[in-house]
């Protein structure tokens, strides 16, 4: 499976990431904010200066993004079959059980008249 997705993934070297030059001038939020990015580009180039992580990424969004949007309408649609079966297994039960009751009935109706003398 490698042989065949990676040499197809488009990658490019990842630069080594650089702090702000402006960043004695940023208040507080901002400081955070680009310290927090920093940090993630450095990781990011730490575990995969050749950018292959970053394309790996991208092809795999591409194609799980379009599933995620398609997923929760399948599961919908099994569960409402699932569920209708169920019904379906119910109406089948009262098919099935009321003219066995009815003709159980009928059958005791008919020997009791026979018991009590009938013809």
């Amino acid at each position: 499976m490698n042989d065949w997705f990676i040499p197809r993934i488009h990658r490019e070297p990842i630069p080594a990431p650089t702090i702000d030059p402006d960043f004695d001038q940023l208040n507080p939020p901002q400081r955070v904010v680009e310290s927090i990015r920093f940090f993630v580009l450095s990781s990011e180039h730490w575990l995969s200066s050749d950018g292959l992580l970053r394309a790996w990424l991208r092809a795999t969004l591409r194609i799980f993004c379009p599933l995620l949007a398609i997923l929760p309408t399948i599961t919908f649609v099994l569960w409402q079959m699932a569920l209708w079966a169920g019904f379906l297994v119910t109406i089948s039960k009262s098919i099935v059980i009321v003219p066995l009751a009815v003709l159980a009935a009928i059958i005791l109706i008919k020997l009791s008249v026979r018991m009590l003398g009938g013809h």
